[in-house]
Formats: structure tokens, sequence, C-alpha cells
């Protein structure tokens, strides 16, 4: 179950004589226990030589700052396909210029990495560029100011460079948006590109295209004037960095270099009838998966206002909150808000659900008080269980939004099952094992090579099945010869 799902009533999952009787009250007693992680310090010497060439660039450019503040920011690019450690090297980018700051007096941090989702943002310890430069979501009301610029203009005041990470899902309109917004926040360098400030697009073009928008690297005018602004903005870029070593899928074995080979040809829509008998070794999932648990299933009504138009609402309008959901003790499930970006509560989030807390006498489809996750990535406070499972109590959240026909909200546990997720939603993670279904076509260029790439090894992946013609499709896309243009 993802976005958008309708829980079809004729299932019969959480209906049943035994979830209808099932006692849901939590009698056992929680201990609460703080555990905080940090980001764990990078020794620059493990740096290859493609990492530490970047590495010193930026090194250089901070120290000459320091030393003389008129120095002519960097626009600069870092390719480099899944796996090959552009993550590392952000983590050891960010530790330098910080050691850098520190030793100069200097209190703030010059530094910021954005991203554009939660899960992206907490894998590389920053945050999302919608929260951190105030950017709607949704709606085009992309005005700032007042209080709201002023406290922009305080956050970022001491912010010398921004790295961008996954610059595939940043489209020409996204990227104006960030543009725009640096002038407003650096109003004494208002004439120059992003602020005067330096910015680093991080990334592969092979990956996932953005969402409602075009990728930077399109040149055709649209009638957005945002979009077109976007190109303007990107041709600000003429530095660009390679990393090719792969460290995901590392290894010198016949195999391991074979999966290499798979995944390249994959990127750039080259894939052979062998590789295709490769990958086809080896619907669902969601529900067989539930219905499997053999454990008491709870349906949850949300709490609407204003009537059927709320109730009828999909989640992308209610701001990823369903109607209804389906949840069990046991069940994966996949946070859809951000609630805490420093300690990974972000949406996208992977956890396993411990236990379902409702008011005395109460039951499904009430809302209960809290779901308690264990999550796969959380550095927080948590909740020790008495079976020892490090939980987080979720509770029911409400969203607002406006329409032609009035104000409506929604009040429901923001989370979904996650047994099987989408292919965006999976961009930046690596898995230990995944069972992917490609579909019957590409639905968007770099589709297809993200799935594939999340593991270390072709062993750790199981396909449905899916025909030789499916990866010929690929290199039919309109975006992949735009990209390979791009690259020449």
């Amino acid at each position: 179950m993802g976005p958008n799902t309708i829980v079809d009533s004729s299932s019969g999952l959480g209906l049943s004589n035994t979830d209808r009787n099932y006692n849901w009250q939590v009698h056992s007693k929680e201990a609460l226990n703080a555990e905080n992680s940090d980001i764990h310090t990078i020794d620059y010497q493990t740096l290859n030589e493609n990492q530490m060439k970047i590495f010193k660039r930026l090194e250089t450019h901070y120290n000459n700052i320091i030393i003389d503040g008129n120095i002519e920011p960097l626009r600069i690019i870092i390719m480099g396909t899944a796996g090959t450690g552009k993550s590392y090297l952000i983590n050891a980018i960010r530790q330098l210029l910080q050691e850098i700051a520190t030793r100069n007096g200097v209190e703030s941090s010059p530094i910021i990495v954005l991203a554009l989702t939660g899960v992206a943002a907490f894998n590389i310890h920053g945050t999302t560029i919608h929260s951190t430069l105030s950017i709607p979501i949704n709606g085009n009301n992309i005005d700032i100011k007042g209080e709201s610029l002023k406290q922009l203009q305080k956050k970022l005041n001491d912010v010398r460079y921004i790295i961008i990470d996954e610059k595939s899902m940043v489209g020409r309109r996204m990227l104006a948006l960030i543009d725009m917004r640096l002038h407003q926040a650096f109003p004494e360098n208002h004439n120059q590109p992003f602020g005067g400030r330096s910015v680093i697009l991080v990334g592969d073009f092979g990956k996932l295209l953005p969402v409602l928008d075009l990728p930077m690297y399109v040149q055709n005018l649209s009638h957005n004037p945002l979009s077109n602004d976007g190109i303007t903005a990107y041709r600000q870029f003429q530095k660009v960095y390679r990393l090719d070593i792969v460290l995901r899928q590392a290894g010198n074995s016949k195999e391991q270099c074979h999966f290499r080979n798979i995944l390249m040809h994959l990127r750039n829509g080259k894939s052979t009838i062998d590789d295709w008998k490769a990958l086809i070794e080896v619907n669902e999932i969601n529900i067989n998966m539930l219905k499997l648990l053999n454990s008491p299933i709870a349906r949850i009504h949300a709490v609407h206002t204003s009537g059927n138009e709320a109730f009828k609402a999909d989640s992308d309008i209610a701001k990823g909150l369903e109607s209804q959901i389906l949840l069990a003790k046991g069940t994966r499930v996949m946070l859809r808000v951000n609630l805490c970006m420093e300690t990974g509560l972000v949406n996208g989030a992977m956890g396993t659900i411990h236990d379902i807390l409702f008011e005395e006498n109460q039951g499904p489809p009430a809302l209960p008080i809290a779901v308690f996750v264990e999550f796969d990535a959380y550095n927080g406070p948590m909740i020790i269980s008495m079976d020892s499972k490090r939980t987080i109590p979720i509770p029911p959240i409400r969203r607002s939004w406006d329409t032609n026909t009035g104000n409506y909200s929604r009040l429901q546990i923001p989370l979904s099952l996650a047994w099987a997720v989408t292919v965006h939603k999976s961009q930046g993670l690596t898995l230990t094992n995944a069972r992917i279904s490609l579909g019957k076509k590409e639905y968007s260029c770099g589709l297809s090579f993200v799935a594939i790439s999340r593991v270390c090894a072709l062993k750790d992946i199981l396909f449905d099945s899916f025909s030789f013609q499916r990866l010929q499709k690929i290199k039919q896309s309109k975006r992949m010869q735009e990209r390979k243009n791009e690259k020449n």
C-alpha cells in the first residue's frame, strides 16, 4: 500500500471477527532511553584520487576566502554514478570546511547540505531544499517577505557553500527557485547568480528525473518563465569533476564485475540479451504479506473536517495522509511526512510496527493514541520495550489544505505499508536485499538503473518476470538522448 491507495473493503482485512474482537489495549510497561549518534569523523586519507582532487579544490578555495573575502564563488558539478562515494565525499567536505572555520574563529558553519527529499537529506546529514530555503512544496505562492525573509537571511548569513545532492531530481524550475531564494537571502549580492554563494551540484543524471519539472540539461524553452530561468542558472556550472570508482558494488570477482557492467548498460540504455538473462534468474506484495503475518489487522479511519470532500481527497492533496490505512504488529511501514530531520524521522523512513496503543475501551477503526515503530535508521530518543525493541511512538497528525470550495483537514497516523515501495522512494538508499518489479515500460528515464543499483551484488535481488524488450525500451527514451547530448 502506497500513496493514494484505496483500501478495498472486499478484501475483508481489518473487518473479520478476529480483527474486530482483538483486545487492542496495551498493558506492557516501557522505559525511555535516550540515545544519539553523531556523524562519524572521516579520515581524509581514505579518499581516493578523484575525491581528493575535489576535496583539495574546496580546501584551497575556502582558505583563500578567509585571507581575502573577494574570491569568485565556485559553480561545480560532481558527477558520479550509484555507489561511487558521493555521500562520503560530501561529509568529508563539510567536516573540512567546518574545521577551517573553527580554526579561524568563524562560529557558524560555512556550508549547508541540501537534497530534494527527506530520505536523501537524512542520508547525507543534511536538510531538504524546501524547508531550508522556505520553498512551499505545493502551490504557486513562492513569495517571501517580512519576518519570514528576515529569518531566512539570518539563518543563511554565514553560509558560503551550498551542496545539493541527488541533482537528477532537481529540475529547471527548482534550480531557478534556489537561485531566487539565494538572491533574496543575500541582498548585497542580488545581481550575482545564487547570491554570490558557491554552489556544488552532486549526483548522476542517469538516475530518476524531476517530478513535474524538466531536467536541468534540457535546453528547450517552455511556457513557464521560472523553468526558462533555470536554463540560465544551470549554465553557470562550467566545471565538472567525475567520480568513477564504484564502491557500493565493489570487488574484483567475476560476479561483481558482471554486475557493474549490467548496471552501466542499464544506465546508458545499452542492455544486452545476456544482461537480461542474468537479471531474470530469479504482486500483490503488501496485501499478501499482511495476510501472512497471521496477526490481527487494524483498519484505521482518518478524522476529517468539512465532510465528504475531505474524505475523498487523495494523499497528495492531504499532504501524505491516507483516508484509511491497514496496520498490524510486525507490519513493514514507511513514514509519510517529515517529523524530525535531525533524528531520521523523515518522509520515506522505513520501520516495523511493534505495537498499537488505543484509548481505553477503544479500538479500530478509531485513531490510536500512537503506533510504536522500530525504525531502521533513527538516532534520537526512543522507548525500549520489555523485549528490547527500540521504538518511537508515532501519533496522529493533522494536515490542512484549501481549495476553491473551502478549508479542509485530515487527522491520521502518517504511515503506509512498505513491504513494497516506489523506485523514487528508494533513491539514495543502500538495501541489503530487494525484490524488484520493473513494470512494462520505463516510465521515467533512470528508473531501472536506480532500482537495481540499490543493492551491493546481483545475488541480493529477486526480480518479478520481465522481457528483454523491457530493457530495450530504455534507449528509446527522449530524455536518454538529451542526457547523452549533455554529456557530449
